[in-house]
């Protein structure tokens, strides 16, 4: 049997090894709890994030379609602009590799035997027989301009069939008078694009006139 002493040593020693294992179990709950706060801290914080990236994307989204929005319709207006102000002009260019060989007065003198004017804005008017400009011959260089002391080695001569009362009258004497031009200047006699001039574009450009004169013939006779 034991003694007291020793009776009384190993209650002691059961009951400090209950308050460890007690402590120990605390400890435990406690790093538990501790932890699962960490976890749902960090995962909320994940879900914040992927929320702001969520927005990010979606605002860039709108933007981008705002974008394609505003770029198709700036694309649009860029394709209707030419539809509602553009003109089936008649234009023929003529270029010299003298580039002082037109200005004010050697045009002036090569269109005395033409019914011609020079306007106010520096343009020269070919008119017909009651004094209607039929088209126009200007400097191919901006201004555009061929005022006294001006001078270019390239002209233009263009006309809007559109707006004329003969369209294929008008545009024979257009072709003639840019061919004597060219011919006087010693100069080349080009198309629109600045291409020489081939007897298959004189013959579409002749045939559009016929067209236009069609029409006037047709508006005419309603």
């Amino acid at each position: 049997m034991f003694n007291l002493s020793e009776t009384l040593t190993i209650i002691i020693g059961l009951l400090l090894a209950l308050v460890l294992f007690d402590g120990f179990r605390r400890s435990r709950r406690t790093k538990k709890s501790k932890l699962k706060v960490e976890l749902m801290d960090g995962l909320e914080i994940d879900k914040e994030l992927e929320s702001s990236v969520d927005e990010l994307y979606a605002e860039d989204y709108d933007l981008n379609q705002e974008s394609q929005i505003n770029s198709t319709t700036d694309t649009n207006e860029s394709e209707e602009v030419p539809k509602e102000s553009s003109h089936d002009l008649f234009i023929f260019n003529i270029k010299s590799l003298n580039q002082d060989s037109f200005n004010h007065s050697s045009i002036s003198e090569a269109l005395e035997p033409h019914n011609s004017i020079f306007d106010n804005k520096g343009f020269f008017l070919i008119c017909d027989n009651d004094e209607i400009p039929i088209f126009t011959l200007i400097n191919s260089k901006k201004p555009g301009t061929l005022f006294e002391g001006d001078s270019t080695g390239d002209i233009s001569l263009f006309m809007d069939p559109s707006q004329s009362r003969n369209p294929l009258d008008s545009f024979n004497l257009l072709l003639d008078l840019s061919s004597s031009l060219a011919d006087t200047f010693h100069a080349d006699l080009l198309d629109e694009n600045r291409n020489h001039i081939t007897k298959q574009m004189i013959a579409h450009l002749k045939q559009k006139a016929q067209e236009y004169q069609r029409q006037n013939f047709t508006s005419d006779s309603v």
